[in-house]
């Protein structure tokens, strides 16, 4: 059984790596650089999955898995046809944020939250007197992020288009401790703030799987996209690569990730605008008898250039809701009625 839990692969390390045995690194708490980190020790967590190994193990089957389409990806430049490949790629996409500390943490501070509340007005533990609220955590943080895998992927991935970006530039992609970005240029268009969730009209994510090659995984109806017959969008200007990267940043947690062809001067320059590391905590809605708990999604509202994508007309017109969910692709939400119903026959005949 192994102590130190990948939440970042370390196949998936060693795209951005020369040597693919260590990798440029900054801790941004810090300001640190570390021109080359050990890929065996870096994005990771002691136990962050349990200490029964079973989990660890299960993601490295997959990495087997995963690595190989990954490396076919960036050598052919071309997305897999074959139906299980595809499933296992959009598996990958889905668990390499899932699998994160900072998911981790956020269900952490979400348990904690509800614990709180539930203390402070709840009448049998006001009656105790407690001076200190009992902290709880999760033996598996993670757990609920990935037992939900199946729905997600059978219900709002499916219907999304996945593109490839490549760099043609001399600067490199960079990568993070949170490798998939969440964001909605539908929405950032119409300054309307919502959370990204992968149901949403409009939504896209972000993965940069090597220095050179990032995946996009997108709902292309609301946009015109630049991209040849291929699904590949070549960019060739370094000021574009600078704005991906922007978005990278804005998306990680404590540690960012590049080639050994990056210097300190270069990595100083891109991260001297992020003051400090953002965190997804639980927060409360309402007052002390009534209140609610939203659930919050990671993503990332900065403003990017991305001439590559232009919102279609009749989407900077379309009515937007005012509830919290936003408006959802009629497709993924049909999908995720059928779901409900194939898991509500399931739920019947394990009844009976």
């Amino acid at each position: 059984m192994k102590e130190f839990n990948h939440f970042v692969p370390q196949f998936y390390l060693k795209n951005f790596s020369t040597n693919k045995k260590g990798i440029g690194m900054f801790l941004l708490d810090k300001r640190k650089f570390v021109e080359n980190a050990s890929i065996k020790e870096v994005g990771g967590r002691n136990y962050l999955y349990g200490e029964d190994g079973k989990i660890e193990d299960w993601f490295m089957q997959l990495e087997g898995i995963w690595s190989k389409i990954i490396k076919d990806i960036i050598l052919n430049e071309k997305i897999p046809n074959d139906i299980e490949e595809y499933t296992n790629l959009l598996i990958f996409i889905y668990l390499s944020e899932a699998r994160t500390a900072q998911v981790a943490d956020y269900q952490t501070s979400l348990l904690n939250k509800l614990s709180e509340f539930i203390f402070k007005n709840d009448k049998k533990f006001k009656d105790m007197n407690l001076k200190e609220i009992p902290k709880v955590k999760y033996n598996i943080p993670n757990l609920i992020s990935l037992q939900v895998m199946p729905n997600i992927v059978c219900t709002c991935m499916q219907d999304l288009v996945l593109f490839i970006i490549k760099n043609n530039s001399s600067l490199d992609f960079i990568t993070s401790d949170y490798p998939v970005v969440k964001y909605n240029l539908l929405f950032k268009k119409r300054n309307y703030m919502r959370g990204y969730g992968y149901a949403q009209m409009g939504f896209q994510s972000f993965l940069p799987i090597s220095n050179k090659i990032c995946l996009c995984l997108m709902d292309p109806i609301p946009y015109n996209i630049k991209c040849n017959e291929k699904g590949i969008i070549h960019l060739n200007n370094e000021n574009l690569i600078y704005e991906l990267n922007k978005l990278f940043l804005d998306n990680s947690d404590e540690l960012i990730f590049f080639s050994n062809n990056y210097s300190e001067r270069e990595i100083q320059r891109l991260t001297k605008n992020k003051q400090k590391v953002k965190k997804m905590e639980a927060y409360k809605l309402g007052n002390d008898k009534e209140w609610v708990i939203p659930f919050q999604t990671k993503g990332s509202h900065i403003e990017v250039k991305m001439p590559y994508f232009k919102v279609r007309k009749e989407f900077m017109k379309l009515s937007l809701p005012i509830h919290a969910a936003g408006p959802l692709r009629p497709t993924a939400e049909r999908l995720i009625e059928e779901y409900k119903k194939i898991d509500k026959t399931e739920e019947i005949r394990n009844v009976k």
